[in-house]
């Protein structure tokens, strides 16, 4: 048996970053609190198991993937290899978009998550539109059953759709939003290699990054109520060429993140008058 305080010496052999704390504290699923206090003993085979995830996180591996879990807003988050992890600038993404709707005061009845995999943004969606009918559709099975795992986990009714992209639908929806996948071949190639353990389907957006929003914009005006919106999460150096494919609809509010990079576009369609 040895103190955390013990195997965090062994730990820092070879992992030099700062956060072993936390992630100790993820693995052993105790706080921070009991981790700062050095009153946790570990045996033997915990020890190990322990610095076998260490070591593989050391290697590139996604630290989401090892505890299971991730956090989006205040809401955690199931994740498993083959399943996209959240990223902060979503976060953003959705924050701006929510704040531009109820400012327009917009409150769609019925909304569409496209391509959910974790579920977050239809989980996010329904948390601040809680009387809105949210449905979340991905062509991946893994992901629609992991979505479905986050609604309840979270407690959130979401009507969750194995499919491809609008394929499956028949209703229209008063709030499209989607994060495509949307890297370009050389892109891809130029991930680091931890990213790359993420799904690579989830990711890349054909030869030039435009595969989904091509399909999305052509689609997505048959899913549309009157006065219907959607929402594109972006590949900040692919901005103007999603306005040139935008097909027929009108760019009504542009998104930043924290970095002062364009993340999202919000677009309705012609007839609509957004003033």
């Amino acid at each position: 048996m040895k103190r955390i305080s013990e195997v965090k010496k062994e730990i820092r052999k070879f992992y030099k970053e700062e956060n072993i704390d936390y992630i100790l504290s993820l693995i052993l699923n105790i706080s921070l609190k009991e981790i700062y206090k050095d009153e946790i003993f570990l045996d033997e085979e915990k020890i190990k198991e322990v610095i076998s995830i260490f070591k593989k996180i050391q290697g590139g591996y996604p630290i989401s993937y090892i505890t299971k879990k991730t956090f989006f807003y205040d809401f955690e988050i199931y994740v498993e290899e083959g399943i996209f992890i959240p990223r902060p600038e979503t976060e953003t993404f959705l924050f701006e978009l929510i704040n531009f709707l109820k400012i327009k005061n917009f409150y769609p009845k019925k909304i569409l998550d496209l391509g959910s995999g974790s579920g977050c943004i239809a989980i996010f969606l329904k948390k601040f539109f809680e009387n809105s009918d949210v449905f979340a559709s991905d062509i991946n099975k893994k992901a629609c059953k992991i979505t479905l795992k986050n609604s309840k986990i979270n407690n959130l009714k979401i009507n969750v759709i194995c499919t491809d992209l609008f394929s499956s639908f028949k209703e229209k929806f008063d709030l499209i939003v989607s994060n495509p996948p949307y890297l370009s071949y050389n892109e891809y190639k130029n991930l680091s290699e931890n990213v790359k353990r993420e799904p690579k389907e989830a990711i890349l957006g054909g030869e030039d990054g435009l595969l989904f929003y091509k399909r999305i914009f052509n689609e997505a005006k048959n899913f549309l109520k009157e006065n219907g919106i959607l929402a594109l999460e972006i590949n900040p150096f692919l901005e103007e060429k999603i306005k040139i494919i935008s097909n027929g609809f009108v760019l009504i509010k542009e998104i930043y993140d924290l970095r002062g990079f364009k993340r999202g576009l919000i677009f309705n369609l012609p007839f609509i008058s957004f003033s």
